[in-house]
């Protein structure tokens, strides 16, 4: 699966899943009206493991106690549902490549972490091998 996800359907899922896999610091400030609110680090290491194989992992600090995360295809391509979080356009050109920990589930693509791996899961991105 490499291609592209319309953004209301990642909207829509995450409303049904709710706080469950965002970091508590995150809990009060998620509502289903800003449904991607902390969701940026694993829904962005979920979609690099399983669907968009061509990607690279970016990070940007935009203030001492928030980064966010996104992709990046390899011709430079912004990959980044979580955006909508914010109230304001993302410089996106003041990033730096990253690397996303280490987790214990294989993958294609190295290992992801527990909470990636079940929000892939839940976003039905990992296909039951024959």
């Amino acid at each position: 699966m490499d291609g592209m996800i319309e953004q209301e359907w990642i909207n829509d899922k995450l409303r049904d899943i709710g706080t469950e896999l965002i970091k508590e610091e995150y809990e009060d400030t998620w509502c289903e009206v800003n449904p991607t609110r902390g969701y940026c680090y694993i829904l962005s290491e979920a979609l690099f493991h399983y669907v968009f194989l061509n990607s690279e992992p970016y990070y940007i600090k935009l203030s001492p106690d928030e980064t966010h995360w996104f992709l990046k295809n390899y011709d430079g391509k912004v990959i980044d549902y979580t955006a909508n979080q914010y109230g304001f356009e993302i410089p996106y050109q003041e990033a730096t490549k990253g690397s996303f920990y280490e987790g214990s589930v294989k993958t294609p693509r190295g290992k992801i972490s527990q909470r990636g791996y079940k929000l892939a899961n839940r976003l039905g991105f990992i296909k039951d091998e024959d």
